[in-house]
């Protein structure tokens, strides 16, 4: 049983700390401003946060138009805040899952109540990653849509 619940606790920082990774806006957004404003790319080895190079590729790939490009961004720029909350919180849990982790006698109910918090707070940022790609795919045109789809194909098929 502690078996369990710690390859649960593992389970459940690993996967949230990628969440957090994969998506933690900040980090590169004035370079990204910037290369957006000069038309200059950044150079080999630059970061973009996650988001901004999702709109990169699909300004490039999909062919987007100005007013598609400006739509996408304010979808994401909107989306944002909720999204944040939601990864900070889930970084605050992870905090105190760790806690729990370090001490002598471990308290199954605690360790149990922050799982399930975690679980519902990446079942939340899940739903709210569903409505901005749909407000997204809302902007695209029927073509652009299966491009965009296509996309997200090879990519799931890609190794780390």
């Amino acid at each position: 049983m502690k078996h369990l619940i710690t390859t649960l606790i593992v389970a459940v920082t690993l996967s949230s700390g990628a969440v957090l990774l994969a998506s933690s806006p900040g980090y590169g957004e004035k370079q990204f401003d910037d290369c957006q404003k000069s038309g200059r790319h950044m150079g080999k080895g630059a970061k973009h946060s996650s988001e901004h190079r999702f709109i990169e590729r699909m300004t490039k790939k999909l062919n987007l138009s100005q007013e598609q490009n400006t739509a996408v961004l304010a979808i994401v720029e909107q989306s944002r805040p909720q999204m944040q909350q939601f990864r900070d919180k889930m970084r605050d849990n992870r905090q105190q899952l760790q806690k729990l982790m370090e001490q002598d006698t471990l308290d199954e109910t605690a360790v149990r109540q922050l799982a399930e918090q975690q679980g519902s707070y990446k079942a939340e940022l899940i739903v709210l990653r569903s409505k901005m790609r749909s407000e997204i795919s809302k902007q695209l045109n029927e073509t652009q849509r299966e491009q965009l789809k296509q996309m997200r194909e090879r990519r799931k098929h890609k190794p780390f």
